[in-house]
């Protein structure tokens, strides 16, 4: 798990169930980021990610669907989550809300607390 912003993490416990929940617990009402989250970037308020998409597979594993994004964007003071979105439909919230275009996403990987 990897701190973002207020009380959201990066929680990751298996290989695509990578997802952006309050470290406090959650349930159905809480504005969260489901799977599969491949790149995240925070400003100290807004979390935004991108997701790789999900199918079941067999014996209802999940598997990526290759090619196939959406972004989200939570704002952790009120807290609201937005999403899916394309690509363009992201940038569009994103001047709404006031969110930084400075603000860059990176993949989840580069979070690593093992990594030097």
């Amino acid at each position: 798990m990897h701190r973002l912003a207020g009380d959201y993490e990066l929680v990751q416990s298996s290989a695509h169930h990578v997802v952006v929940v309050p470290e406090s617990g959650w349930t159905p009402e809480t504005p969260i980021i489901p799977s599969k989250v491949v790149e995240v970037g925070t400003d100290g308020r807004f979390i935004l990610a991108k997701r790789q998409h999900l199918k079941h597979g067999n014996g209802g594993y999940e598997e990526p669907v290759e090619g196939e994004f959406d972004f989200w964007i939570l704002d952790t003071r009120a807290p609201a989550v937005y999403g899916p979105f394309d690509s363009e439909e992201c940038g569009n919230k994103r001047r709404e809300l006031g969110v930084s275009d400075q603000l860059q996403l990176q993949g989840v990987g580069s979070l690593s607390p093992y990594r030097e």
